[in-house]
């Protein structure tokens, strides 16, 4: 999976969608949130309409729909609203290998019923907390759509009742630096693409230049955001990468 930037947005957010899609990412990641009930309705029709015109016509943006966590009733209407649209992955909290799993044969039901091919729609596994960065060794292998590893370094501080907020990613607790390296270093070992938190910061650009060197610098192979003006330093460099040496 080919991808420097991944870009979310939260769906039914009052500036809407395609602001955010023409940001220049690789891909976005369609959030559905916490919501319930009819704002979960109203959140799942917001993310049809990018994803309504079909794999084909979407141009180099990859659209993920971000589901939360594994929840029978709630996931089960998610995919039957969304994968007729033939998302290009799921965006899942977890840590487990088994909720990969879990997650994979129900996409293979929801496929076979939308005529898409069998294993098209692929897994991005999102660390939220400390039991999901303790999971992560029981993700390789747990399916063969998991496309990569990424984390939430807002959710984790909540978690762990740390503040990242007030200071750059350099001078994090120690906890989310580690669990930074960790997810990184599982990722790498199981040949995947780990993919590392969006910055915090909104209107910090020049920090968000430093995190997204020193993320390809650390071996990413891409960086989340949630500020649209965060996505050109994110590609400028990722794509240092791709460049041959002189």
């Amino acid at each position: 999976m080919s991808i420097r930037s991944l870009i979310v947005v939260t769906c039914g957010r009052p500036d809407g969608v395609a602001a955010v899609l023409a940001a220049g990412a690789d891909a976005c990641v369609l959030d559905l949130g916490t919501e319930s009930g009819g704002a979960r309705n109203a959140a799942r029709a917001a993310a049809a309409e990018p994803l309504a015109c079909g794999r084909a016509d979407r141009a180099a943006t990859r659209l993920f729909v971000g589901i939360g966590r594994l929840d029978a009733g709630k996931t089960d209407a998610d995919l039957a609203a969304l994968m007729g649209f033939a998302p290009d992955g799921i965006v899942l909290a977890t840590g487990s290998g088994r909720d990969v799993a879990a997650l994979g044969a129900r996409l293979a039901v929801h496929e076979a019923l939308a005529g898409l091919p069998d294993g098209s729609t692929r897994i991005l596994a999102a660390a939220h907390t400390a039991a999901d960065i303790l999971a992560l060794p029981s993700l390789p292998g747990a399916s063969g759509r998991l496309a990569g590893l990424t984390w939430d370094v807002g959710a984790l501080a909540a978690d762990l009742r740390v503040d990242v907020f007030g200071t750059g990613s350099a001078d994090w607790p120690s906890p989310c630096r580690h669990a930074r390296d960790r997810l990184l270093i599982t990722a790498t070992a199981a040949g995947l693409p780990a993919f590392d938190t969006a910055e915090p910061h909104f209107a910090d650009r020049g920090g968000a230049e430093c995190a997204a060197r020193a993320a390809a610098r650390d071996g990413f192979s891409g960086k989340l955001a949630v500020d649209p003006a965060h996505v050109p330093a994110i590609n400028t460099a990722f794509g240092r990468l791709a460049q041959p040496p002189d």
